[in-house]
């Protein structure tokens, strides 16, 4: 897949792990910010585009874009429970490259890792508020500004 210079992804990734809840020690789970952001974002960079990275790891994303290259990626701090600030990562794409062709967003937590007599409703909200509101607001900006640029 061929995207040509002009293409502008933002990609959203968090994947983390609650350890609260976890059955076991958090240095035998999967890293999944790391490998998953560093193998996408580079994907699309190798494929001819200009990346957008956006999370709340800062110190990882900062280290993803070094590995890319400055020159083809970004990263800026985003959670995606809170809209403004995934308003504002769309008009930092918009305002750094020009456009948004491409959103990729995998913002996700695991979440509570319990039965459902010991849900904890506090650590639900936090997942549904990551797994489902934040990427829904994540396509409503980024859909408003494909449709603004007539992206299909």
């Amino acid at each position: 897949m061929k995207l040509g210079t002009k293409t502008h992804v933002y990609v959203s990734i968090a994947k983390t792990l609650d350890q609260r809840y976890l059955p076991f020690p958090q240095e035998n789970t999967w890293a999944g910010f790391d490998f998953l952001t560093r193998a996408i974002a580079r994907l699309f960079v190798e494929n001819g585009a200009f990346v957008v990275i956006a999370d709340v790891q800062d110190e990882l994303g900062h280290q993803v874009v070094e590995s890319i290259g400055v020159e083809k990626a970004s990263y800026r701090h985003c959670d995606v429970r809170d809209e403004k600030q995934v308003e504002e990562i769309v008009a930092y794409t918009l305002d750094k490259y020009g456009g948004l062709d491409i959103m990729f967003s995998n913002a996700c937590v695991i979440g509570a890792i319990h039965g459902i007599l010991e849900l904890d409703m506090e650590a639900f909200d936090n997942t549904m508020a990551i797994n489902v509101r934040g990427v829904a607001v994540t396509m409503k900006y980024a859909a408003r500004a494909m449709v603004a640029k007539q992206i299909q």
